[in-house]
C-alpha cells in the first residue's frame, strides 16, 4: 500500500558507545505536507523522540519542501554531527539519495521492498504476511486457500514471502498475475465465479492500480452476495465493505525506526515488514458472514466500523 492508502485510515537497546558519540542527534527528514499527512508525521516524530529521549539523544528535524536542496542537507548533516538519518516518505528519500551520506539511512512511511541488505534500512508500510494470515486463521479458521491478484512488476518481490507465510499458517496461497486493470478485473470475476466461499478467501493487496473506485464496489457486491470473505492491505477498504485490514500505528512505527537507527552502522542495512500493525474490522460484514467468521474474536480488533 502507498502512503495515501495508509493515511486513509522493545527490543533492548545495544550498549551505547562513548558519551560524546551518544549525544549526536538523529536527523529526521519529512515532507512539508498538509493534513492528514501532517498529523501522521507528527505521531511518527513523537515515537522517534520518545526513544531518543530515553537514550539522552536529541532529534534534529528538517521539513523537506521545494527549496530544501541537497547542499542544504549536506550542511545540516555536518552541523548537527548526526549519527544516523531517518527519511519519511518519498520526497525525503529522494532528497537523501542526492547526497553522499556519511551516516546510515533509515526509511519509513512508504511502501518499500523488503530486503536483507541494501543502501538503506527501514520499515515498509507492507504488513508482514504472517500477521495477515494469523488474523485470518483467528477469525475464519475454515479458510484453507488465499487467492490474490498481483502485478509482478510492483509486488513480485512479495510473492515468496506470502508463500512462506501461508505454508507456516497451514494455508495455500494462490497468485493470479495481471499487468493491466482489465486483466485483474477478469481474475476477480473468475475468483467469485469458481472459488469456494466455504474454504477460499480473497486478499486485496493494494489500491489504485487494480483495486479502484470502479472495481472495489463490484468486488464488495460480489463478496456480499456470495458470502465470500475478502480482506485487504488498505484501511479504507474496511469502510467500504471489506471484512478486515491491517494498518500501521504511526507512533509505534517511529519508535521502531529510532531503534533501528540507534543500532548503528555496523549492522547490515535491512528493510523489514511492518510486524506490529493495528487491525480494523467491519462489524456489519462480519455478522453477515457469521457462518464463516468467529464473531467472538471481533473485540480484539483495534478499530471497528459498520453497524454492530
Amino acid at each position: 500500500m502507498n502512503r495515501r492508502e495508509w493515511l486513509l485510515g522493545s527490543s533492548a537497546f545495544l550498549a551505547l558507545p562513548a558519551w560524546g558519540a551518544t549525544r549526536a542527534p538523529l536527523l529526521l527528514l519529512y515532507p512539508d505536507a498538509q493534513e492528514p499527512e501532517r498529523s501522521v508525521y507528527r505521531l511518527i516524530h513523537e515515537g522517534i523522540d520518545s526513544v531518543a529521549t530515553s537514550t539522552e539523544l536529541t532529534v534534529a528535524d528538517a521539513v523537506v519542501g521545494p527549496n530544501f536542496t541537497a547542499e542544504r542537507l549536506t550542511a545540516l548533516l555536518a552541523s548537527t554531527m548526526s549519527r544516523a538519518a531517518i527519511a519519511l516518505g518519498r520526497p525525503a528519500l529522494n532528497l537523501a539519495r542526492q547526497v553522499s551520506l556519511s551516516v546510515p539511512l533509515y526509511v519509513g512511511a512508504m511502501e518499500l521492498e523488503v530486503t536483507e541488505s541494501g543502501s538503506f534500512g527501514g520499515i515498509s508500510l507492507v504488513v508482514a504476511p504472517q500477521r495477515v494470515f494469523a488474523t485470518l486463521r483467528e477469525i475464519a479458521p475454515a479458510i484453507r486457500r488465499v487467492l490474490y491478484v498481483i502485478d509482478p512488476k510492483r509486488f513480485g518481490w512479495l510473492r515468496a514471502a506470502v508463500e512462506r507465510a501461508a505454508t507456516g499458517a497451514g494455508l495455500q496461497a494462490v497468485a493470479y498475475e495481471a499487468s493491466s486493470l482489465p486483466e485483474a478485473a477478469a481474475h476477480y470475476l473468475n475468483i467469485f465465479r469458481y472459488a469456494n466461499p466455504a474454504t477460499d478467501a480473497l486478499w486485496l493487496l493494494e489500491q489504485g492500480e487494480f483495486v479502484t473506485g470502479d472495481t472495489l464496489p463490484r468486488i464488495v457486491e460480489e463478496s456480499w452476495a456470495r458470502e465470500f470473505i475478502v480482506f485487504s492491505n488498505v484501511l479504507d477498504h474496511v469502510n467500504k465493505g471489506v471484512l478486515f485490514a491491517h494498518y500501521p500505528d504511526p507512533r509505534s512505527l517511529g519508535e521502531r525506526l529510532a531503534r533501528l537507527a540507534l543500532q548503528g552502522s555496523s549492522r547490515a542495512q535491512q528493510v523489514f515488514f511492518d510486524e506490529a500493525p493495528r487491525r480494523a474490522v467491519n462489524l456489519r460484514v462480519a455478522r453477515h458472514l457469521a457462518g464463516a467468521v468467529d464473531v467472538t474474536r471481533l473485540p480484539r480488533f483495534d478499530l471497528a466500523v459498520g453497524e454492530p
